[in-house]
């Protein structure tokens, strides 16, 4: 049992090292045999196509960082949740490489993925957005519709996939654009997101609210 866990390992490894390196149509099975030090017909027997591959890989990566999230939460249950998320920001700095390595994959392969089913992706969030909105559930209350908190979740994980992103680009190393990346100023501008963006689903008087309601 260890050798074929072992062997899935290496393979998946490989794979994403190669489809993050070379993108999904730019690598062969044989290849990634080649780089996991199997033969071709263990990748065949474990997964079938490279569809399939490439969809475990993506899983396996999101399963991880959906644990890790969840690991920062439970560690910090009395975290506010404009405290939690520079928490979570600052762990998504700290793997940027393997998170734009999946948005890579992503992005050069035509994989479909099923997401109906998780409660993460029914939220429009990245793994671990269950324990974003667990702790925003928590301070707002059930009360507050369920699709306006996903709103916030998904606004909260979309600025803080972007700056993920351009952190390591030449853009990010400019000067004037490098001050903005500084810790203690991401960390404000995000406690700051969230604070207008749970004001916005819990003030009805709210200005923005009510013109958005007109429409």
């Amino acid at each position: 049992m260890q050798d074929v866990l072992d062997t899935k390992t290496r393979i998946l490894q490989a794979a994403f090292n190669l489809f993050s390196d070379k993108g999904f149509e730019g690598t062969s099975m044989r290849e990634i045999a080649k780089r996991a030090e199997v033969n071709l017909s263990a990748i065949n027997y474990h997964f079938q196509s490279k569809e399939k591959l490439c969809s475990e890989v993506l899983n396996k990566a999101g399963d991880e960082l959906r644990e890790e999230l969840k690991e920062i939460a439970e560690n910090h249950p009395d975290l506010k949740f404009v405290d939690l998320v520079p928490k979570v920001y600052q762990h998504l700095v700290s793997i940027s490489d393997r998170f734009q390595s999946c948005f890579r994959i992503l992005s050069t392969g035509n994989v479909a993925l099923d997401l109906g089913s998780d409660e993460d992706g029914q939220m429009g969030g990245g793994p671990g957005a269950r324990y974003l909105m667990e702790r925003l559930t928590k301070e707002v209350g059930e009360c507050i519709p369920f699709e306006d908190r996903c709103w916030v979740v998904n606004a909260v994980f979309c600025q803080m996939t972007h700056l993920i992103l351009l952190c390591n680009t030449s853009i990010a190393q400019i000067e004037f654009v490098k001050a903005q990346f500084e810790t203690k100023k991401v960390q404000y501008r995000l406690r700051r997101l969230c604070l207008a963006l749970v004001r916005e689903i819990t003030d009805p008087l709210d200005t923005v609210k009510t013109v958005l309601s007109a429409d």
